[in-house]
């Protein structure tokens, strides 16, 4: 059963949910949650609802989103994606009647943006940085040297990590199938940097001839085909750019180890989220056993949807007993019970790390609320959590 209802929180109308873990030391001894998960499960509305339990309890929060979708920002209230940074607007808050604490800024990655940042940090000129980023090639491998893409989001975060201005970074990755990718970047990039081409490439400078090089190499092969295609004249071009730069490539070996270095961090926390379904559930054991593969821990567990039923009718708010015929709610009531029986089955049946870490239970609502609404209605229940 659904039910319409305007913007505003009805909290009353579900009966408050009991939290195995307070939601607030996470934000108190932690400085970056970090949001994982499976598709489909309300990672991202539930990330963008932990940082706005933040901000309400006074914490200057930085969601950062690495998630190629965007809907973070969306779900957020802001209008201009194409900003790379932009603080949640007032109406947000307002439209809920909610009290702000502190700002809410949210940051979406574009890989091209961090690379161009790098760029201009690491040469010695403004005339070095230009050739380099005026180069025609380079918009295309920032956006596909293999890896780049998640290893610019930890350099992301790096950066941020060291701004004085957040007291507390959500970080909201892609669904689980993707997540890995981010913590496997620093290693990634770094075999793509050392490998005998990028080497080879980086090695070479115009003047060179880099077909007596390269076919010198044991990259005969692969190259004679591609000099075929392409021709020697882009083979040279492509050496050129890449002697241009292997200033920032010598960087990203040097720092591979740094940023590698911050998942390891106690600052830095790992939160699981996850519906109370088999499937979902399976996925995130899955997740979990990967990150303790890499040394890495969750922290806890935030089940979205949870359903705890109504003892009878009388239960309801008179919000919902004036809007239902009473025989709609006496099958409510019986639903809910088989379905908080089926998710307690899955819970039970889920594997050994899904059990062992300090859960969070989010309440499921029967009513339809704006993106804003939903969020705000989690973060309350985070913040009494």
């Amino acid at each position: 059963m659904a039910v319409e209802v305007d913007e505003s929180f009805h909290t009353s109308m579900l009966p408050p949910m009991k939290a195995e873990r307070d939601i607030s030391s996470l934000i108190k001894t932690h400085r970056v949650a970090v949001c994982i998960g499976a598709g489909g499960v309300g990672k991202t509305t539930t990330s963008a609802a932990l940082a706005m339990a933040a901000a309400q309890a006074g914490a200057r929060t930085l969601c950062l989103t690495i998630d190629p979708a965007r809907r973070l920002a969306q779900s957020l209230g802001i209008k201009d994606d194409s900003a790379d940074e932009s603080i949640v607007p007032d109406e947000f808050w307002s439209s809920t009647g909610t009290k702000k604490n502190a700002d809410v800024t949210v940051m979406m990655l574009r890989p091209e943006s961090v690379f161009r940042h790098l760029v201009n940090k690491v040469s010695h000129s403004k005339q070095q940085s230009e050739s380099l980023l005026n180069h025609r090639l380079f918009d295309h491998v920032a956006r596909h040297l293999p890896g780049t893409a998640a290893y610019m989001a930890v350099e992301k975060l790096w950066e941020v990590y060291q701004d004085k201005r957040f007291d507390f970074i959500v970080l909201d990755t892609p669904p689980s199938s993707k997540a890995l990718e981010f913590f496997d970047a620093p290693q990634k990039l770094l075999d793509v940097i050392n490998s005998p081409l990028t080497k080879t490439l980086a090695s070479t400078g115009s003047s060179k001839s880099l077909h007596a090089q390269l076919f010198s190499t044991g990259l005969r092969a692969t190259l004679k085909g591609l000099s075929k295609v392409t021709g020697a004249g882009f083979l040279e071009e492509l050496a050129e750019f890449m002697a241009r730069l292997d200033s920032v490539l010598e960087l990203l070996r040097t720092r591979a180890g740094e940023l590698e270095e911050i998942f390891h961090r106690d600052s830095v926390a790992y939160v699981a989220i996850s519906t109370l379904e088999s499937v979902p559930l399976a996925e995130t054991e899955r997740l979990l056993e990967q990150l303790e593969g890499r040394g890495l821990s969750s922290k806890l567990l935030l089940l979205n949807k949870s359903i705890q039923p109504a003892i009878s009718k009388e239960g309801w708010a008179p919000e919902i007993l004036a809007a239902s015929p009473l025989e709609e709610l006496d099958l409510s009531v019986k639903v809910d019970r088989n379905r908080a029986t089926w998710q307690e089955s899955a819970l039970a049946g889920a594997g050994r790390r899904i059990n062992e870490i300090p859960n969070i239970r989010l309440p499921y609502s029967p009513f339809r609320r704006s993106p804003a609404a939903q969020i705000l209605f989690l973060a309350q229940a985070l913040a009494k959590s």
